[in-house]
């Protein structure tokens, strides 16, 4: 489990490179644009070798002098033939003393991993790999900083200098156990044959979690420092002319570096063996969502402060300073300072960015000062905010447990577990484990669906507020985590009052608790169903969130972007909330007609109550000026960009179905996955080649929007249903589901309802399917069984046989539970529309409206500082010919 966990999340680290090269590139002038792609590739090429060469040996080779590594260059020493001639891997050595295990030694391994038994042995070549990914991150940081003006060969071979020497040598001062990892006898890391433990300050050595803080002095430090001021370009006599060139690319990249985060601070567990760790990587993912969060809205607001204009780059470099200073305590400290950290992590920034500035130090993405500054706040903060005791404990590498002395708590050592030989049983809570990995794995995956969402919103609306759509999205999941924080979970999961609404929870209260030796601890979720409440917590935040996002798709182009920020605070702290209340946490809806709702993984929780949502804001909204007067001014502007977001889409709803199951500790759970994994894969095809078909026999003409739309009616369609019924009944329902999303279509033009991106359609009529299909296809069994939530099993009597004549009950749990959504999400956003229309706060003005939201009130005034059509000038698509079609 420990190998597949680094496995994923070092892939996760790797796809970072994706997310620095799009913003780098977004940041910069466009005539350098291949230019800072090619620096970006070169510098993760040239970087794997130089880690592999000198890199690796200097960091983790036998020390001199605590100092350097001296052994392990180009690879040597990761394999060694037995007697027999066969390979071996090195490896970790696990002995068990005094009834626990410990990491003692390095030791040579068969080429196989051990399959039974405590799963903490991994090989130095899994380390190599997770480790390589931190390094060609840190280097890839100084590449942004001397953007458009370094020599390409010269930054190539700075790059191999910098992994293979410079920030090993930090590493082996820290992670590789040299003389850093001693000092001042708090967090005294001694390096026993190759591994690290902690010394107490009473000299006992207890095993830790190796490397949990991702942000050391190589990137705090090093990767952010100052750039040389003798070549600055031209910048500071005409600073218009070095704009973000393709805020799309900026946006796309900070989406996907904080996807990649989850695997580079969760990952830094380095293990998910037991329930501890578990519960200890939902806490830093729980953290880094937060500081993450918390920073980007602050430093938007600041920006704003300043310059009274929307400047969606600060609002990016905010999330990302949040997940820079979060870096190093996400897993010592709780929930409420990962909120401080960010929110002191924006000062930080802002101050360090207006010293470059101030300086006439040209960083073309404020890398210095995002990594640098906020790398440097972040180190501080690990210390400040060290489990809110400050200076009274100290846990420091410990985790959940304090630093001891002579009698160290055993929370800092793994369990032992039965190996479950000659039919011995496991116990349950060590399947558990897998239950947390899955959990944060999956839910990374839909948090990337933020991605998706604004891409395919962009691409929809007009050049002109393309923008300040990726803003607003950007503020939905800023502001929505917030709202989830403070007062959702509480709303949804906290105890409940009368099986309608929690009463505790608020601001992450009850997410901890101490032991009867005063030490810290995670609480259990109350049904018993996973490590840590801050799991559950994580895995929910990603479905509120995704939630409240379709209604901007909605409402894009003419709404007022603080209006919108207010609303989506709403639905994440309190619509949305209550509507989980009654389904997923337990409420009267669970158990209604004896058989319950049925909604795997949220087509009417989630897509129905946004689509109504969004339904209710573009009624009320009104439509945008001229769009059913004059259609072709309001094509598409991007395409690619709606194919791109589609694209991610459908790859996050592998995370949102699938991921669904809960958990994968079993056959029974795995093969769950693999049905709802196949089920969603079906409907997607169908539905979206359907729509395709019906679009072109109305229009004769291809429609890729069309197409993409059909895709995701069918991801909406299957959501609910997916892991209780045939592959056979999944195909069906997304061909039914194609009819509803281009009935719904057409229903929205003739009423003249304007929704810019058929979120209502797409959500909200197949969100209903969706929820019907659940019942009516219930494993193609008809009204003679019903499985519901049972899975591959029916639901069964107290005898143990299936009940028959089920299904009318089944199918009328689920229609109770669309009049539920439309009365309560229906019926609160009607009214909060209707009190912002009538005071005057939810729409823009029309010469707001005609000239563009980007163009009035954001800095930069457009999203694109070129024009297609005419290469030469620094123009936005918008003013594009008009005798030129309005796709691209």
């Amino acid at each position: 489990m420990d190998s597949a966990w680094l496995i994923l999340c070092g892939a996760l680290v790797m796809f970072m490179h994706a997310g620095f090269a799009m913003l780098e590139t977004g940041c910069c002038r466009a005539k350098n644009a291949s230019n800072v792609l090619m620096k970006n590739l070169v510098n993760v090429s040239v970087g794997t070798l130089g880690w592999w060469i000198f890199g690796w040996a200097f960091a983790y080779g036998t020390k001199a002098g605590s100092f350097i590594g001296t052994d392990g260059f180009f690879g040597l020493g990761f394999y060694e033939k037995g007697c027999s001639g066969g390979a071996f891997f090195l490896g970790f050595h696990v002995e068990k003393v005094d009834g626990y295990y410990w990491v003692l030694s390095f030791t040579l391994q068969r080429g196989h991993w051990p399959r039974e038994g405590l799963d903490v042995e991994s090989s130095a070549v899994l380390r190599w790999f997770f480790q390589w990914a931190f390094c060609t991150a840190g280097a890839t940081i100084v590449s942004g900083c001397v953007a458009e003006r370094v020599k390409s060969p010269t930054y190539a071979l700075f790059a191999f200098c910098m992994t293979s020497f410079i920030y090993p040598v930090i590493v082996a001062w820290t992670w590789g156990g040299g003389w850093l990892a001693n000092i001042f006898d708090v967090g005294r890391l001694a390096v026993v044959a190759g591994d690290l433990k902690v010394r107490g300050p009473g000299g006992k050595d207890t095993w830790i979690l190796r490397d949990l803080a991702s942000c050391t002095f190589a990137e705090a430090l090093l990767g952010g420092g100052w750039p040389s001021a003798s070549d600055i370009r031209s910048h500071w006599g005409a600073p218009e002319e070095f704009e973000y060139h393709n805020i799309p690319l900026v946006v796309l990249g900070t989406f996907a570096l904080w996807f990649g985060w989850y695997g580079f601070n969760p990952g830094s567990t380095l293990s998910m063996h037991d329930k501890d760790t578990g519960a200890l990587a939902a806490q830093v993912a729980m953290n880094t969502t937060l500081s993450a969060a918390t920073c980007g809205i602050s430093v938007f607001m600041l920006k704003f402060l300043l310059v009274r204009k929307y400047d969606v780059g600060a609002l990016c470099n905010g999330i990302l300073s949040g997940l820079v200073s979060i870096t190093a305590g996400c897993g010592n400290m709780e929930c409420g300072s990962a909120v401080l950290t960010g929110f002191i992590g924006a000062f930080f920034y802002q101050a360090a960015s207006m010293l470059l500035v101030k300086m006439k130090i040209d960083d073309p993405v404020d890398a210095s000062a995002v990594h640098g500054a906020c790398g440097f706040w972040g180190l501080i903060a690990a210390g400040l905010f060290d489990w809110g005791r400050g200076f009274d404990h100290y846990h420091g590498w410990s985790g959940f447990s304090c630093m001891a002395g002579e009698d160290p708590h055993g929370r800092t050592k793994p369990a032992a577990v039965p190996k479950g030989r000659l039919g011995a049983e496991r116990p349950h809570w060590w399947r558990r484990p897998l239950q947390g990995a899955h959990a944060v794995q999956t839910i990374t995956l839909v948090m990337f669906m933020h991605a998706g969402f604004a891409m395919l919103e962009t691409g929809c609306c007009r050049a002109k507020n393309a923008s300040n759509v990726l803003m607003k999205n950007l503020v939905n999941v800023s502001v929505g985590t917030l709202g989830w924080w403070i007062f959702g979970w509480a709303f949804a999961y906290g105890t409940k009052a009368g099986s309608f609404i929690g009463t505790d929870g608020f601001f992450g209260l009850g997410f901890y608790e101490k032991d009867a030796s005063g030490i810290i601890i995670p609480v259990a979720c109350k049904d018993g169903n996973c490590q840590s409440t801050m799991l559950s917590w994580f895995f929910q935040w990603a479905f509120c969130t995704a939630g409240a996002t379709i209604v901007s798709g909605c409402v894009a182009e003419r709404v007022k972007s603080p209006t919108y920020a207010l609303f989506a605070f709403c639905m994440t702290s309190f619509i949305y909330p209550v509507i989980v209340a009654w389904t997923w946490g337990g409420g009267w809806l669970a158990s209604i007609f004896d058989v319950g709702y049925m909604d795997f993984a949220g087509s009417g929780i989630v897509h129905f109550c946004g689509g109504v949502c969004g339904l209710a804001g573009t009624t009320i909204l009104g439509p945008r000026q001229g769009r059913f007067e004059n259609p072709e001014e309001f094509e598409y502007h991007n395409i690619p960009l709606i194919v791109l977001g589609t694209f991610a889409l459908w790859f996050g709803w592998y995370g949102f179905n699938p991921g669904s199951t809960l958990s994968m500790h079993d056959k029974d759970t795995g093969a769950l996955a693999a049905q709802v994994a196949m089920n969603t894969t079906l409907s997607a095809a169908t539905c979206g080649i359907s729509v395709f078909m019906l679009k072109f026999l109305l229009v004769r003409k291809y429609d890729v929007g069309a197409l993409c739309n059909g895709i995701l009616s069918g991801l909406v369609s299957i959501t609910a249903g997916c892991g209780n019924m045939e592959c056979g009944s999944a195909v069906l329902t997304g061909f039914i589901g194609a009819f509803f999303y281009q009935a719904a279509s057409m229903l929205l033009v003739k009423m003249k309802i304007d929704d810019p991106v058929d979120a209502s359609a797409v959500h909200g009529a197949c969100g209903f399917w969706g929820l019907i299909a659940a019942g009516l296809f219930d494993w193609g069994k008809g009204f003679d069984h019903y499985h519901g939530w049972s899975g591959f099993s029916c639901m069964a009597g107290e005898d143990g046989q299936c009940l028959s004549g089920l299904g009318g009950a089944g199918v009328a749990a689920q229609l109770v539970l669309i009049v539920a959504i439309v009365a309560w999400a229906g019926s609160l956003s009607t009214l909060a529309f209707l009190c912002l229309k009538f005071s005057g706060l939810l729409r823009i003005d029309d010469h707001t409206e005609k000239i563009g939201y980007d163009m009035h009130s954001h800095s930069p005034p457009k999203a694109y500082a070129f024009n297609p059509y005419n290469p030469n000038a620094s123009d936005s698509y918008a003013q594009k010919p008009m005798e030129v079609s309005g796709t691209v």
